[in-house]
C-alpha cells in the first residue's frame, strides 16, 4: 500500500546525518584538525534541510521550530504529510503533462494537466527499463524529468562515484520529480532516468489499455 510520506520523515533524515557529522567533527577536535570531507558534508546538509524547509513549510514558526531541531538538538516537531512523488511523468506531442501518481490503496491515478482522470490498475508495471512512452487515452506521453539539470547532473555524477559525497542540497528538487526517496536512494523512475542519460536503447512502449 502506498503511504503518503511524512514530510518529517524526510527533515528527520538530514538532521540525524548532520548531527551524526557534527558530533564526529567534535571528537576530533578543533577546526584545524577536522576532516574536511565531514566539513564539505555538514555544508552540503544544511543547504539542503534549508532548501528543504524553505519549499515545503510556509509558516514561519514551523520553520524555525525545526531548524532549532537541526542546528541546535532541540525537539522533533511534527511535520505534515507529502503527496507520494510520481510514478512517471510524461508529455505529449503537444507539451500537455501526464503523470502517474501512486493512489493510497495500490495501483496509479491518471492525471492529466493537474486533472485526475482515472485510476489505473497496480498491475501495470513501470519497472527500471528505460521508457519510450506511455499511451494514455489514445496518447503517447514520452517520460520526461523535470528536476533542474544541475540537480540530474549531481545524481548522475554521484551514481556513477559514490565517494564524491550524496548532494544532499538537491534532494527536495530530486525527490519532488520522483526519482530519489527521503534517504537519496534510487527510486525505479530514478533509474530510468540514469538508463534514459547513459543512452540505454530507444526505451520501451507501455499502453494503460
Amino acid at each position: 500500500m502506498t503511504r503518503s510520506i511524512e514530510l518529517g520523515d524526510v527533515l528527520r533524515q538530514l538532521a540525524h546525518r548532520y548531527h551524526h557529522f557534527k558530533q564526529e567533527n567534535k571528537q576530533k577536535g578543533p577546526l584545524g584538525t577536522r576532516n574536511r570531507r565531514h566539513t564539505r558534508d555538514m555544508r552540503e546538509l544544511e543547504q539542503a534541510f534549508d532548501t528543504a524547509v524553505e519549499r515545503w513549510l510556509p509558516e514561519q514558526a514551523a520553520r524555525d521550530a525545526w531548524r532549532e531541531h537541526f542546528y541546535h538538538f532541540g525537539p522533533v516537531p511534527p511535520g505534515p504529510q507529502l503527496a507520494p512523488p510520481p510514478a512517471f511523468r510524461g508529455r505529449d506531442e503537444n507539451g500537455r503533462a501526464m503523470e502517474l501518481a501512486p493512489a493510497p490503496d495500490g495501483g496509479y491515478m491518471l492525471v492529466v494537466e493537474g486533472k485526475p482522470v482515472r485510476r489505473v490498475a497496480a498491475s501495470v508495471q513501470l519497472g527500471d527499463r528505460r521508457i519510450h512512452a506511455v499511451k494514455a487515452e489514445g496518447i503517447a506521453f514520452a517520460e520526461v524529468f523535470e528536476a533542474p539539470d544541475a540537480a540530474q547532473d549531481a545524481l548522475a555524477a554521484y551514481v556513477a562515484a559514490p565517494d564524491i559525497g550524496t548532494p544532499w542540497e538537491h534532494l527536495s528538487d530530486l525527490y519532488g520529480d520522483g526519482v530519489v526517496d527521503e534517504n537519496f536512494g534510487l527510486t525505479a523512475r530514478g533509474r530510468r532516468l540514469i538508463a534514459a542519460r547513459q543512452g540505454a536503447g530507444p526505451g520501451v512502449d507501455l499502453s494503460l489499455g
